[in-house]
């Protein structure tokens, strides 16, 4: 399954396709990575195989429509891909909770929690805008929550859904912690970024249980 990705053309369709959120065409695949319809289609169909993405009815407005048959259009799995895609962060996690052992042993879940949220507010810092504004200060926190693997998109106007927790490995022994931390960790970096906003809990299917709303 994973031999798919080594192939770079293949994996930049992978990419493009579950950064969507939506099922994707052959055509706007194949626009989007610079290659032919055929090609696309050729690499499109071998993730089909080794069960990476799956087929789906095109979502409104992914293409325009056609006489005939609907376009096939392309959707990500439930497959968890855990060597690039998406990406962990279990140093970070893990220096997280040394550090809240180490530093106060007598409460360490909420030295844990604060630990995260320091550092996410330490990386906020480094993508805070020079000039303030509502569209300039979203569009820093969501390309942080990107870089650090959280997979954020939009829903409307005051919310962002992130698909994966970096954390994602270690939620499964002791969720209510990780998940905890991970909440703190966003609403961190959304300090450090200067957005006045809130990480919630707020799960849905397919996506993590943390959101954002401002």
């Amino acid at each position: 399954m994973f031999a798919s990705l080594t192939e770079p053309q293949r994996r930049d369709l992978y990419t493009y396709v579950r950064e969507q959120h939506r099922p994707v065409t052959r055509e706007e695949a194949a626009e989007a990575c610079g290659m032919s319809r055929s090609l696309a289609a050729f690499h499109l169909d071998k993730l089909v195989e080794s069960g990476l993405l799956g087929t789906a009815r095109p979502a409104d407005g992914g293409s325009k429509r056609t006489r005939g048959r609907p376009p096939k259009a392309y959707e990500t799995t439930d497959v968890e891909i855990r060597f690039v895609l998406p990406e962990r962060r279990l140093d970070l996690l893990a220096d997280v909770l040394m550090d809240a052992v180490a530093v106060r042993p007598d409460n360490a879940w909420q030295e844990a929690v604060d630990n995260g949220r320091r550092s996410g507010e330490q990386i906020g810092r480094e993508y805070r805008p020079r000039r303030r504004g509502g569209k300039r200060g979203r569009a820093a926190l969501t390309k942080a929550l990107t870089d650090v693997g959280a997979e954020p998109h939009a829903v409307g106007d005051n919310l962002l859904v992130l698909a994966n927790c970096p954390f994602r490995a270690s939620s499964r022994r002791r969720p209510e912690l990780v998940c905890e931390i991970y909440r703190a960790f966003c609403a961190g970096i959304a300090n450090g970024v200067g957005v006045n906003a809130q990480a919630v809990a707020e799960p849905s299917p397919g996506n993590c249980c943390v959101a954002v709303r401002w």
